[in-house]
């Protein structure tokens, strides 16, 4: 368990607290960099060769040593001084005064929240100048973090926790019953599980399978080359070290099988590009928040020297059933190693609150599955608003956040969180879950924390055996043990139920503990964590899924049936099951809503009295389908409408799955392509090819949302000579060369083509400044729906040429 060794209260400190001197740190010139302008500064860039970096800014004496209290600083701006030119150097300006300076480090995943430094000035003069900014919202001192040592228990080596049969004379099942609820799940890889710590040991023969890898970040190219060996629509590393993928990988530190550590090793992987655009360049399987020039990994690799994280790690999911080592509450997981703690057992407030935004980052707007974050650490003491504002936020994106309890004084006694509040765990936010450890006999731990307000639930935390850094396992102790017990529970739930809430899985975990009189007033929730009582748990709304919804592939059909399972551990009502169940929306185009009744006599339900089926009949927008109802159709759920049998929970609304609408015709044309050829029939240039070797016959080009870029360069046509026309300056040659063929330069049109777009995503046309985008010869027409054109070039002078005709320039 790791505990902050100092306090702070929520705006000013008090001047007799002491503070402790952070290590030499380093202020990494991948991290401080100034935007330019319209930049988000939520996150400042990794790294732009064109924007100044912020390292030169600052005072070289800011590298060495310094005392935190009096350089380090949370500050929250409002909104207000970020307005007009989004740069950080507002916020660095509206910091300064004629008696303080401040030095902007990084920001920390929200805007207007950074890390700064304050300069040759005491902490009073310090806590003044922020107190009397009007820009400044809230502020806090980058208190430092210290980890308690870790006890060495080499006496207990079996995971009572998951199985206790009374070895060592512990009682009969005083466990989690991972057992039953490995019957029901063993965990996926599509929950990824954030592990706020000191790092994971990513080439652990016991973990490097369940390291969370970031798809965004695979490189373009070899993502193409890459095969989803087990179909879980990943690339996780059980497909790296499949033979499949062998001649895209390979093993370079030699340990037998590749891992995380082989792609930081590896330039086809490692390439210095920031591929999915979030800011961290290479964010394979984390991120190090460490800053202090003594770290030993480079950012992008938050591994473990300390070996905390990666005990942590192993118990939420070392990989199991694979006859080595031990097993983690889920056999199969992704874990995002999220580096804060240091091998000395040190971090800072701002590299958490940047740990924990993110993780939420990554779930809001990168696709990323995060459900849980893990935090085996803490502090005593009073809140702190902007941990709390980041945990809140992680809450809002849908992520739980688990905390342990503490573990105790200096004595080694466990202490009343009620009287004494720990933080993050002591946040009354509506995601936190607090854990207290547990012995072997189900009684609270000597050196655990408790409150029976503010500690929510107990789990093993006692000779806990798990896996260390350099393919070693030991046991420890700590409440810092038993809160990855709860988080990997929560992730075995999310596997079982993936459309679950927070709120739905902490309610499961709290209510579904196997209660103990040793604990009663102890935990809010009187008991032990069971795993197998919270997947059994009957406080989950109804979930559906698509049974069948073939794709509609031919012309004529007046309906389209589609079948639906309804599920839920109470059952369901079949009275709710009806007409107004479901909505199907046309992703493409124009994106019609178009309702669904339920197929008479269809509902049949299932021989366990938890689900039942029905079969729903579609109306196509037209009557019938046709060519042109061409798309992806979304079926979504209803919100309330069906309801589970006991208790009458209603189903949330939410997308559960699709179905694709391609009827060929000769005259209807897709386009799904980018690549510019004439030669291609899948692409723009290639569809209009086609069109114009038939010009009589009117054509409908269906393009794809996104951006078909022109990339043959114009080659001179001598056949064409449309000459100078007077209809419109936009009409003279385009260039000295003359007039493009149709297989280079713009997109010649020969006869009558529509090409349609999406509405729902944007749909654009670039000429990417090489000609104009379109050229319409006499007696032929175009028409755009929905498409946007850009790039078009004109001669000097005469602006940007869009169209050209030639009798009619647009």
């Amino acid at each position: 368990m790791w505990q902050f060794r100092n306090s702070a209260r929520p705006v000013l400190l008090s001047r007799w607290l002491q503070f402790e001197v952070l290590e030499t740190r380093t202020l990494l010139a991948t991290m401080n960099v100034l935007p330019e302008a319209g930049v988000d500064t939520s996150w400042p860039a990794q790294e732009s060769p064109a924007q100044a970096n912020l390292k030169d800014e600052v005072s070289p004496a800011l590298y060495g040593p310094q005392p935190l209290t009096v350089s380090d600083w949370i500050v929250q701006f409002d909104k207000e001084a970020g307005s007009g030119e989004n740069l950080i150097h507002r916020f660095r300006d509206a910091l300064q005064t004629d008696v303080a300076a401040f030095e902007i480090v990084r920001g920390l995943g929200r805007l207007g929240l950074f890390q700064v430094h304050a300069r040759s000035i005491d902490l009073a003069t310090a806590e003044d100048a922020l107190a009397n900014n009007r820009l400044v919202r809230t502020w806090q001192i980058n208190e430092t973090v210290h980890g308690a040592a870790i006890p060495d228990d080499s006496d207990f080596g079996s995971l009572v926790g998951l199985h206790n049969v009374g070895q060592f004379g512990a009682t009969v099942d005083a466990d989690i019953d991972a057992v039953g609820a490995w019957d029901i799940t063993t965990g996926s890889a599509t929950v990824v599980v954030g592990v706020i710590d000191s790092g994971i040991d990513v080439s652990h023969p016991d973990l490097y399978l369940n390291i969370w890898i970031n798809q965004g970040e695979i490189p373009t190219a070899m993502r193409s080359q890459l095969i989803d060996v087990d179909g879980d629509q990943l690339i996780t590393f059980h497909d790296l070290n499949s033979a499949s993928n062998a001649s895209q990988v390979s093993d370079r530190n030699g340990n037998g099988f590749v891992d995380a550590d082989d792609l930081l090793r590896d330039p086809r992987w490692s390439d210095g590009v920031d591929t999915d655009g979030n800011g961290f360049i290479d964010d394979f399987f984390g991120w190090n928040f460490r800053l202090d020039n003594n770290e030993t990994f480079a950012p992008n690799n938050p591994s473990d020297t300390l070996g905390h994280g990666t005990h942590v790690a192993g118990i939420i999911g070392a990989s199991g059933n694979n006859q080595a080592g031990v097993t983690g509450v889920n056999w199969r997981s992704s874990l995002m190693s999220l580096k804060f703690l240091d091998q000395n057992n040190q971090g800072d407030l701002a590299s958490a609150i940047a740990a924990i935004n993110y993780a939420t980052m990554m779930r809001s707007d990168y696709q990323t599955n995060v459900r849980v974050l893990n935090n085996s650490w803490g502090q005593p003491g009073s809140p702190n608003s902007l941990v709390q504002d980041a945990i809140n936020d992680a809450g809002d994106a849908g992520i739980l956040f688990v905390a342990a309890a503490g573990n105790g004084n200096v004595l080694g006694q466990g202490v009343n969180n009620d009287a004494v509040p720990f933080y993050p765990a002591g946040y009354e936010s509506a995601n936190v879950i607090a854990v207290a450890a547990s012995d072997g006999d189900d009684r609270l731990a000597s050196f655990s924390n408790f409150g029976p307000s503010t500690v929510d639930v107990a789990a093993p935390g006692v000779a806990i055996r798990s896996t260390l850094p350099g393919g070693r396992y030991g046991e420890a102790n700590g409440t810092s043990m038993a809160t990855p017990f709860v988080a990997g529970t929560a992730a075995l739930v999310w596997a079982s139920q993936p459309q679950a809430t927070v709120a739905e899985v902490r309610d499961a975990l709290l209510g579904s503990v196997d209660a103990k009189g040793s604990l009663t007033n102890l935990v809010s929730s009187g008991g032990r964590l069971n795993a197998l009582s919270t997947l059994e748990s009957k406080g989950f709304a109804p979930v559906a899924t698509i049974v069948s919804a073939g794709d509609v592939l031919s012309a004529g059909a007046a309906a389209h049936e589609i079948t639906v399972e309804f599920s839920n551990k109470s059952g369901i009502d079949l009275a709710t099951i009806g007409d107004d169940d479901l909505i199907v929306h046309r992703r493409w185009g124009n994106r019609e809503s178009l309702s669904v009744a339920l197929k008479p006599g269809s509902i049949v339900s299932s021989a366990d009295g938890e689900s039942v089926s029905a079969t729903y009949i579609l109306t196509p927008p037209g009557g019938t389908w046709d060519p042109l109802d061409f798309g992806i159709y979304e079926v979504a759920t209803i919100a309330g409408a069906v309801r589970s049998g006991a208790g009458g929970l209603p189903i949330r609304e939410e997308s559960i799955g699709a179905f694709q609408v391609r009827i060929e015709d000769p005259t209807v044309l897709y386009v799904r392509g980018t690549v510019d050829s004439s030669d291609d029939v899948g692409s723009l240039r290639g569809a209009i090819g086609i069109a114009n070797a038939n010009p009589s016959t009117g054509y409908t080009i269906i393009l794809d949302a996104g951006t078909s870029t022109l990339q043959s360069p114009h080659v001179n046509d001598s056949t064409l000579d449309f000459g100078l026309l007077a209809t419109s300056p936009f009409c003279a040659d385009p260039s000295a060369d003359g007039w493009s063929d149709e297989h280079s330069g713009d997109l010649d049109i020969l006869g009558d083509v529509t090409i349609a777009g999406d509405s729902h995503e944007t749909t654009i046309i670039d000429a990417a400044g090489i000609d104009r985008v379109f050229k319409v010869h006499a007696g032929a027409s175009l028409t755009l729906q929905r498409v946007q054109v850009t790039g078009g070039v004109a001669p000097a002078g005469q602006g940007g040429g869009v169209f050209c005709r030639r009798a009619i320039c647009i």
